[in-house]
């Protein structure tokens, strides 16, 4: 006969047992938690008010808009003007004057990049230099040849994408520190920043198809597709594989394998990009520009599930009191006027980021521009 006390201790060892195995996270429940907290009517000032604020920034600072900065500014323009197209007679007409003024701003800002980029092909001694640079702008140009539209969003898609809990994001992306030192090697990542670049330059010599019947190929180089099959799959190597399709079907409207395949494979990248935002969510948003890069890219296919209210908001402490974005939070008590430009600052086609005295990522306040103008267009797609 088994003894009461023996029992009793078999129990409390079970229970002790039991709640050292991580339990499974329960998908539905997660995934109702993420639906639930998707961006609201009511969260469409808040969205307009940092868009405004990073535009104010950029026309105040014009010397900074470079080939990051103005790519950031025209994924938001052709979201927001695609939306306010379709949905131009819904939207209440104050909100449709803000956005109206957002592309009228982005369009000044278009026009400076513009002629600078001009100025640099006419100067003999820089333009070499900056030749691939210069190629990869016209890429986003000209807005007529992005003519296809962002994917409508999908839940669907939320559906699809596995859902881990803290400790098995932990096992996939290592020890935090691991992780971000990781993430900025980039010589690590396949692509690297040069192969990246390589690849651009290669679809930006590619003409726009016009055919909105079917989708040509690309004629992809084949070292780029290697990239796309075995490349890294973590950090911005993955989030410049995603740049790369992005490239591919908006820019020049033509397929790298297939129609069927690119949509795949687009989807597959952005459902390890979104654990991987998970990942730096769980560990306060410390790579905002890594993350906004992520929600930015993937939206344009989408993929819903990046945009919680709670991280977005959490990113949007990262904006600072004069618009634009900084990797550090407790850089909002700063002012223009504290920090003074460099008389002998030149305007250059890329930028080292850090601007404004090190207080102003320029690649950051693309990402958010081009990120928190996802959220308006979710917004105004779910709610007129």
């Amino acid at each position: 006969m088994i003894r009461v006390s023996t029992v009793i201790i078999f129990v409390v060892l079970t229970t002790i047992v039991s709640s050292l195995i991580p339990k499974k996270v329960n998908s539905t429940d997660k995934r109702g938690e993420i639906i639930a907290n998707l961006p609201k009517l009511e969260d469409l000032e808040t969205y307009l008010s940092s868009l405004e604020k990073a535009i104010e920034f950029c026309l105040q600072h014009k010397l900074y808009v470079d080939l990051n900065l103005e790519f950031g500014l025209f994924l938001m323009d052709v979201n927001l003007k695609d939306i306010l197209l379709k949905k131009r007679a819904h939207i209440p007409s104050k909100s449709r004057f803000r956005l109206e003024q957002l592309l009228i701003k982005a369009e000044v800002l278009s026009e400076y990049f513009h002629f600078m980029v001009k100025k640099l092909k006419k100067d003999k001694t820089k333009y070499p230099q900056h030749a691939q640079d210069i190629k990869i702008t016209e890429m986003f140009w000209n807005k007529t040849t992005w003519s296809v539209p962002a994917v409508p969003f999908n839940i669907e898609l939320l559906k699809q994408t596995k859902i881990y809990t803290a400790e098995q994001l932990e096992k996939i992306y290592g020890k935090w520190d691991t992780y971000v030192t990781n993430i900025n090697d980039f010589e690590k990542y396949t692509p690297t920043p040069m192969e990246s670049d390589g690849c651009l330059e290669n679809i930006a010599r590619i003409p726009a198809h016009r055919s909105r019947r079917i989708m040509p190929s690309c004629l992809t180089h084949p070292r780029c597709k290697v990239t796309l099959k075995k490349g890294s799959d973590f950090g911005y190597g993955l989030s410049h594989r995603i740049l790369f399709m992005v490239a591919a079907r908006f820019s020049r409207r033509c397929t790298v394998f297939s129609e069927e395949e690119d949509k795949q494979i687009m989807d597959k990248f952005c459902m390890r990009s979104f654990n991987e935002a998970q990942y730096i969510a769980s560990n306060s948003f410390l790579v905002p520009d890594l993350m906004l890069e992520q929600i930015a890219l993937c939206g344009l296919f989408g993929h819903v599930q990046f945009f919680h209210n709670r991280w977005l908001k959490s990113l949007m402490q990262f904006q600072t009191a004069v618009g634009c974005y900084s990797e550090k939070i407790g850089e909002d008590s700063f002012q223009s006027t504290d920090v003074k430009e460099d008389e002998k600052e030149e305007w250059s086609i890329t930028t080292n980021n850090l601007v404004m005295n090190g207080k102003c990522n320029t690649h950051l306040t693309a990402v958010a521009a081009a990120a928190l103008s996802q959220a308006v267009r979710y917004i105004l797609e779910t709610y007129f």
